[in-house]
């Protein structure tokens, strides 16, 4: 079920914080998975401290300096982590193959700045950059590859959603552009004149989208 109105759904990202900045309460803000396997606490300042599996994400150490003070929202997928620091800087850790390692040097400098929003499945992550660019890593099949998208979501994007496997963005002309594994909804080809324009908002269960 894809609903379609005509409201606009643009809602402009604006970053607020230098990296070192201490962050007020009200703008910590954590979005995405919901089967989180290890534990994230944020300490005043804002500083995060891991614990849990090592080899997934509970041994932050390698990344320890970068998130010891200024981050405003972190998210997790089964075995790695992502957070977001007040500057637009996304900090990575846990497995490399579920996003934990950033290995595409164009996609690592895409996001050192000017990212609003972290999101992620089970094993992929994805961005928007305050100019609505989505930028995805992680597992290639399950959306961390989002190539044959490209063009559809280098600008415009207002909000990601996902399944297990597969994302779906929504952009402000309330067009869905999906990616990710076919049967978990990143293949959208048979609604696709229903998602051109008009949709306000995207949910999701761990298998599809509506």
């Amino acid at each position: 079920i894809w609903r379609r109105v005509a409201q606009d759904v643009n809602r402009p990202f604006r970053l607020l914080h230098d990296c070192d900045e201490v962050i007020p309460a009200h703008i910590l803000q954590t979005e995405g998975c919901k089967d989180i396997l290890l534990t994230v606490l944020f300490l005043p300042g804002y500083a995060v401290v891991t614990w849990g599996d090592s080899d997934a994400g509970g041994d932050s150490s390698g990344v320890a300096e970068k998130l010891a003070k200024g981050v405003t929202a972190v998210v997790g997928n089964n075995c790695a982590f992502a957070a977001l620091r007040g500057c637009g800087q996304v900090v990575t850790w846990g497995r490399s193959e579920r996003g934990g390692a950033i290995n595409d040097n164009s996609t690592r400098l895409r996001l050192q700045s000017g990212v609003a929003r972290l999101y992620c499945n089970e094993s992929a992550f994805a961005a928007i950059k305050e100019t609505g660019e989505v930028v995805t890593w992680g597992r290639a099949d399950n959306g961390g590859d989002s190539r044959k998208v490209a063009n559809d979501i280098s600008e415009d994007i207002v909000s990601i959603s996902s399944t297990s496997s597969a994302f779906a963005a929504l952009k402000n002309t309330g067009q869905v552009i999906t990616w990710g594994r076919m049967l978990y909804g990143g293949n959208s080809a048979e609604v696709a004149r229903s998602l051109e324009s008009g949709v306000q908002s995207i949910t999701s269960n761990p298998c599809a989208f509506v």
